[in-house]
C-alpha cells in the first residue's frame, strides 16, 4: 500500500483496517513489528518496510509437535 512520507505503523494499520480480514487480525493482535523485530506503533516506516501482525499462540509449538509424534507412533 502507499502511505505518506513519515508514516508510522499506526498509520499503516489505520489504512489496512479498511479490509475486513486484516481488521480482525489487527484487533486480535497485541504486538506489531517490522521485518521480524517488535516495534511500537509510533515507529516511522521507511520505503519497503513490511509491517507484521503478531498474535498470541493458540498452542505451544513443542506440545503440538509432541502430540503429533505420539499420534504417528500409535499408527
Amino acid at each position: 500500500m502507499t502511505l505518506d512520507d513519515n508514516a508510522t505503523i499506526a498509520d499503516a494499520l489505520a489504512v489496512a483496517r479498511e479490509h475486513e480480514a486484516v481488521k480482525r487480525a489487527i484487533d486480535a493482535a497485541s504486538v506489531f513489528g517490522v521485518w521480524g523485530k517488535c516495534r511500537p506503533s509510533t515507529y516511522a516506516l521507511r520505503e519497503g518496510d513490511r509491517v507484521e501482525i503478531y498474535r498470541a499462540l493458540q498452542a505451544d509449538p513443542k506440545v503440538a509437535r509432541r502430540r503429533k509424534a505420539d499420534n504417528n507412533r500409535t499408527r
